[in-house]
């Protein structure tokens, strides 16, 4: 690809090339008014600096030509002439440093359009992967659900007739139907996050959990302990809905407490920043463990130990980052886990 064909429409060469005259005239007066021996051509390198506002190469490349016999120039005409051994030492060390910096600021080119063309890449492949796992997420619903069905018919016909192996055979298919359900629902949601419009509401946080928290039905052992009054933050409910579920379902589901608990707070006073807690009394998590858990489909532990589809904790941040948002996580084994959601003021 020819970084010149993908530069910017909206690239001003008319106000750089004007900036860059102005300032070749003021040096190259300068230059031939200063006393012989001083390197007087060396602030033509401004000109390669004004340049690099340009995405085109071509411009930086006439602009090191134009100080060069520029400074060339100079030497003829400056005003006092030095020791021509020196005079012309300095003449050839600004062309050095001129043309040095027009490598470099070519280099530096190259890289940033490199570095451009990859961003948009990744964002185009990103984009594609997410309607990807949109349609293959929402297409397999449909013969999952009919294959869970069609299992049901099975077992409501069949009760009564089948033998004990045979019936487990049924029972299992409908777990693993249920489990496939689960994850393509879990993978559908976080799909959803990079393809949704942010559309921020101001929240009165304390409020919105409280709702939340009701429409939840948590078990009766499970206690939830929070101030009555909350901070009002700016964010979009689904988003803030799927992170604080996502959290509070995980704060009961890994915990072997009799006594469940869940304490959420918020500390944020002359700050630039309000912080969330979200802690809870389970099974904790290595330190070593904290990045993991975070990526998608990353579980630690076997379902016969604790259902889920490893999506939970990768929606939460993703929809955290959506909002602008940073997540993290203080725990250890057997200690239970702390989540701290930090959001800027402004």
């Amino acid at each position: 690809m020819n970084p010149e064909a993908a530069a910017p429409k909206n690239d001003n060469l008319l106000m750089l090339g004007t900036l860059c005259i102005v300032f070749a005239v003021a040096i190259f007066l300068l230059d031939i008014s200063t006393p012989g021996g001083v390197a007087g051509g060396v602030p033509y390198v401004i000109l390669i600096l004004i340049s690099l506002w340009s995405t085109r190469k071509s411009f930086t490349l006439m602009t090191a030509l134009v100080a060069t016999l520029l400074n060339g120039l100079g030497f003829f005409m400056s005003s006092q002439a030095g020791a021509l051994s020196i005079e012309i030492s300095n003449r050839v060390l600004a062309v050095f440093v001129i043309w040095v910096t027009t490598l470099l600021a070519g280099y530096y080119k190259k890289t940033a359009f490199e570095r451009e063309r990859l961003i948009n890449d990744l964002s185009h492949l990103n984009k594609e992967l997410n309607e990807f796992t949109y349609v293959v997420s929402h297409d397999l619903k449909a013969p999952l659900r009919a294959i869970r069905n069609y299992s049901d018919f099975l077992q409501k016909d069949l009760k009564g007739k089948l033998e004990e192996d045979q019936a487990l055979y049924l029972e299992g298919l409908n777990e693993a139907v249920c489990q496939s359900e689960c994850f393509l629902e879990d993978l559908l949601q976080l799909s959803r996050i990079g393809r949704q419009k942010v559309s921020l509401q101001q929240i009165d946080l304390a409020a919105f959990l409280k709702n939340l928290i009701d429409g939840l039905a948590l078990p009766k052992e499970c206690e939830v302990v929070m101030p009555k009054n909350g901070p009002r933050i700016l964010a979009e409910p689904t988003l803030l809905r799927q992170i604080f579920q996502n959290l509070i379902t995980n704060a009961v589901k890994y915990n072997k407490a009799l006594k469940k608990r869940i304490e959420f707070g918020w500390n944020g006073k002359g700050k630039k920043v309000l912080q969330i807690f979200v802690k809870d009394n389970g099974i904790g998590i290595a330190p070593r463990f904290f990045e993991k858990i975070f990526q998608p489909f990353q579980r630690l532990h076997s379902d016969e130990e604790y259902e889920g589809t490893g999506i939970g904790l990768a929606t939460v941040m993703k929809a955290a980052a959506k909002l602008g948002w940073a997540v993290r996580v203080e725990s250890a084994p057997n200690a239970g886990s702390t989540f701290f959601i930090t959001i800027p003021k402004n």
